[in-house]
C-alpha cells in the first residue's frame, strides 16, 4: 500500500465483528477468553482480505525481527505486531497495534528512510477503540539502510 492509496473501508462484517469484540472485552472479568482470540481471528480474515496481506503464522524471521528492533528504536512502544507478506513485494510488512506510538517520529523516519508508515485506526483489531493500528511496509533494501543510519537518528 503507498502513502497515496486510498485506505479500505471496513465492511460491515468487519464493523459488526470490531463491535462483538469490544463488548467481550469491555464486559471484563468473567469473560471468555476463547470468544475474544475468535473475534480476533476473524477481523483478522477480514483485514487480510481488504488489505491484500498473508498474516504469517509460527515462526519469524531475522529480517522482521530486524524491522520490528528498528521501528522500535524510532519511538518504542511498537507491540502487538502481525507480520504480514504481500505477493510480488520484496520486504517486510509489520501491522502493529499499539497503545501509544510517537506517529510523527515514525512519519519523519519513514520520509527520510523510504518506507510506508500509515495509520488506519478503524481497522484495529486487537482492542478497538483503545490501540491503533499501523500498517509498515518496509523494502529489503531500506531496511539494511535504515539499520546503518538510525544511530545518526
Amino acid at each position: 500500500m503507498s502513502v497515496n492509496e486510498e485506505l479500505p473501508t471496513p465492511s460491515e462484517k468487519y464493523k459488526t465483528l470490531r463491535q462483538l469484540l469490544t463488548r467481550a472485552i469491555d464486559a471484563g472479568p468473567p469473560r471468555s477468553d476463547r470468544t475474544e482470540i475468535g473475534l480476533r481471528s476473524l477481523l483478522k480474515k477480514e483485514f487480510e482480505k481488504a488489505f491484500n496481506l498473508k498474516i504469517s503464522r509460527g515462526s519469524h524471521g531475522r529480517r522482521k525481527h530486524e524491522a520490528q528492533r528498528l521501528l522500535q528504536k524510532v519511538s518504542g512502544d511498537f507491540d502487538h505486531v502481525d507480520f504480514a507478506t504481500r505477493r510480488a513485494f520484496d520486504g517486510e510488512v509489520l501491522i502493529s497495534q499499539p497503545y501509544h506510538v510517537d506517529t510523527e517520529a515514525h512519519q519523519h523516519a519513514a520520509a527520510k528512510f523510504g518506507y510506508t508508515f500509515t495509520q488506519a485506526d478503524e481497522w484495529t483489531y486487537y482492542y478497538p477503540g483503545r490501540s491503533h493500528l499501523f500498517i509498515v511496509t518496509v523494502a529489503r533494501n531500506v531496511i539494511r539502510e535504515f539499520g546503518k543510519a538510525l544511530p545518526a537518528l
